[in-house]
């Protein structure tokens, strides 16, 4: 019999999010089909009250209405509450590591996201979520928080890189408060953050060729169960592949479903109305190259020229590679398919470039 877990209390929890997809410059994400009221509508149909959910949308979300919304719902929580933050527009990083969301008007550093809570919030759990550049930066500050808040942090991207301009990772959010199949990693019926975190890693590493950050720090229990999930049908379902198409191309693809010899597959980048049935047998298991620490590869940078460079670390299929000739702050989390072997002709250094 399984041990038994704490369970997320909706009712306990009070939700605070910003979701910025146009800027006064111009600049903007996808407005079209935008995820981030479809997160918070989550939330509220899992049973989180109304009236304990604040949100701040574009041109709302200036830096002081950021830091009062937060502040006032983080001060009507009560002891043993919990706390949900949510942030999805651009982020930003300085040269000396501080990371930051870039607001409507302004930018509000990470850091003061956690001095705010720290101040105001009685409860005593806080998830963080960021979909955001460099947002992995909020993962960091939280291992260096050390008081009566525990923190569950996961994000879109790591604090050195940028991240995709897509709704991949906010998607995955919504699919673990959902209870979607995909997320329950171990088919044993209930979504946990640390298979939320697993899925979020997957799902970027093989769809948007980044890693996204997870933390849990100061007794979080990174087995807190989040919601029921569905128990799986066949061992591949939940699980990333390369399936053939009816049209006979092979894409990547997730397993959503099975019944007898064959495979329901959703296909990465691709509309849910694209979804297909296909035999078993046009299916095989996604098994990401992995380059050893200090194996000599070219790499190709965001101008789809080649390198030389070294692979530093690989996870999921995503390797952190140092170009030769550049500074260390320009090493890069790059997916596997902008890394080859040396051609073995010779090949000119990467240009030193000032920040």
């Amino acid at each position: 019999m399984n041990a038994p877990r704490a369970s997320w209390d909706p009712s306990r929890t009070w939700v605070f999010s910003v979701g910025i997809v146009t800027y006064p410059d111009g600049e903007h994400w996808p407005t079209e089909g935008r995820r981030d009221d479809v997160l918070v509508e989550t939330f509220v149909r899992r049973g989180v009250p109304r009236g304990q959910v604040a949100v701040l949308r574009d041109a709302d979300a200036t830096l002081d209405a950021v830091r009062a919304g937060l502040e006032a719902i983080a001060a009507r929580a009560r002891e043993g509450d919990t706390l949900i933050v949510y942030y999805a527009g651009h982020g930003d990083r300085s040269e000396a590591g501080t990371g930051s969301f870039v607001l409507y008007d302004d930018v509000l550093p990470t850091p003061a996201v956690f001095a705010i809570v720290e101040r105001r919030f009685r409860g005593s759990h806080a998830m963080l979520f960021a979909d955001c550049c460099f947002s992995g930066q909020l993962a960091l500050d939280a291992i260096h928080r050390a008081g009566r808040v525990a923190y569950g942090v996961l994000t879109s991207s790591s604090s050195s890189l940028t991240s995709t301009g897509a709704w991949t990772f906010t998607d995955c959010v919504i699919r673990a408060f959902d209870g979607a199949l995909a997320v329950d990693g171990d088919g044993d019926g209930r979504v946990t953050f640390r298979e939320l975190a697993n899925y979020a890693e997957r799902t970027m590493a093989y769809g948007e060729g980044q890693l996204s950050t997870f933390v849990a720090t100061a007794g979080f229990d990174a087995d807190l169960v989040l919601g029921a999930g569905t128990r799986r049908a066949h061992p591949l379902v939940g699980e990333y592949v390369r399936a053939t198409a009816s049209d006979g191309e092979t894409y990547k693809a997730l397993v959503t479903d099975a019944r007898p010899g064959e495979l329901r597959v959703h296909y990465v980048g691709w509309d849910d109305a694209d979804d297909e049935w296909v035999a078993e047998g046009e299916v095989s298991p996604w098994e990401p190259v992995q380059w050893a620490p200090g194996t000599r590869v070219e790499a190709q940078d965001e101008d789809e020229a080649w390198w030389p460079a070294e692979v530093l670390a690989s996870r999921a299929g995503v390797h952190l590679v140092h170009f030769d000739g550049w500074d260390d702050t320009w090493d890069e989390w790059i997916e596997p398919e902008r890394l080859r072997a040396p051609s073995g002709g010779r090949t000119r250094s990467r240009p030193r470039r000032a920040r």
